[in-house]
């Protein structure tokens, strides 16, 4: 499924950014000046059943399929928050982001 992105900046590195449960793309609204200010064109998905992306099944596997289908390769930077650090996770290898952070990640 392609996911609602919304973008910010026109830098040269692009970061991406994948928002928890119950958030949309707005949950990064402090953090994509920082990185536009550095540089980055920040792109930030609305997961599936979030903002203004369609509903759908929900499954892991699911949420990292959406980001492989909506997300360019090799960004610098991806970043993802709870349910999207889990995402973002299972998406990394094919992602294949230069750096990966998950914060506060949905699994024990």
């Amino acid at each position: 499924m392609r996911l609602h992105t919304q973008e910010w900046g026109t830098g040269d590195r692009l970061a991406v950014l994948v928002h928890g449960i119950m958030t949309d793309h707005r949950t990064w609204h402090e953090l994509t000046p920082v990185l536009t200010g550095r540089g980055y064109r920040v792109l930030a998905v609305d997961l599936r059943g979030h903002g203004a992306s369609a509903r759908g099944a929900y499954a892991p596997a699911l949420f990292a399929e959406d980001l492989l289908d909506t997300l360019p390769r090799r960004p610098e930077l991806a970043l993802g928050h709870s349910l999207g650090a889990l995402a973002l996770a299972l998406a990394v290898e094919e992602l294949a982001p230069a750096r990966a952070v998950y914060s506060e990640p949905a699994w024990s």
